[in-house]
């Protein structure tokens, strides 16, 4: 794990992902079990870039409140987030996970204009509480 990190993170690499995350959500086409399951299963999610595109997918089925958006959406999206995290983290040399995770999901909440940035904080903020309540229970 530690090598296809080293082969494939680099800073250059997490400001590229870290913009990406940085842009207004864009409805995904590709919402398929087999499609996530298999991206978490490749070395994939050892390319800053390629998971900030998979949350940047997400995100719009997370904040479109007119989208169906599901539990396995949700579930996907915390999967991704934990790997984007965890990767930044690794990049940056940063030990502490309050801080990563606050500018990583400040980057997620971005949206077309500040009202909706808003918007989309406050709810982030609650499917988290959500997600880690949820997961703390099993």
């Amino acid at each position: 794990m530690e090598d296809l990190k080293k082969k494939f993170c680099s800073e250059k690499m997490m400001i590229i992902a870290l913009n990406t995350l940085d842009q207004p959500p864009k409805e995904s086409k590709f919402r398929t079990l087999n499609y996530y399951n298999n991206i978490l299963e490749s070395d994939k999610i050892y390319k800053p870039t390629q998971v900030a595109y998979y949350l940047h997918e997400l995100k719009f089925h997370i904040y479109d409140t007119k989208a169906n958006c599901y539990e396995v959406d949700k579930m996907y999206f915390f999967k991704f987030v934990e790997i984007f995290v965890d990767l930044y983290m690794y990049v940056f040399k940063t030990s502490s996970l309050e801080e990563t995770i606050t500018k990583v999901m400040v980057k997620l909440s971005t949206d077309i204009n500040n009202e909706k940035t808003k918007k989309n904080r406050v709810h982030l903020t609650k499917i988290l509480k959500e997600y880690v309540n949820k997961n703390r229970k099993k």
